[in-house]
């Protein structure tokens, strides 16, 4: 399934307005229909929030200014941590970071 931009999604959505799309009607009709990017329509499968996915972001730039590249096994380790904070012990899964 393709993935387009906020600037095609907008574009087409005038050209269609005019008669004119390259999107699939499918992919305008739901677009207008709930209005969510596909990012928004799963944002409630992900397991951090976007102010905790922030404060990992923010961990990230603060050892990159330091000098350092963390690892992968780092950021798993800082996600846990977040996530146990919050009584969530679910492991994360293999593709979490992806």
């Amino acid at each position: 399934m393709a993935i387009y931009s906020e600037s095609e999604i907008n574009s087409a959505i005038n050209n269609i307005l005019a008669g004119l799309s390259a999107i699939p009607r499918t992919t305008l009709r739901r677009r207008l229909e709930d209005g969510f990017t596909r990012a928004q329509a799963h944002e409630h499968q992900q397991r951090l929030s976007k102010a905790e996915e922030e404060r990992v972001r923010r961990w990230i730039v603060s050892q990159e200014l330091l000098g350092y590249a963390p690892t992968y096994r780092q950021l798993r380790y800082i996600a846990s941590q977040i996530l146990q904070g919050r009584k969530d012990l679910e492991p994360l899964g293999r593709s979490w970071i992806n």
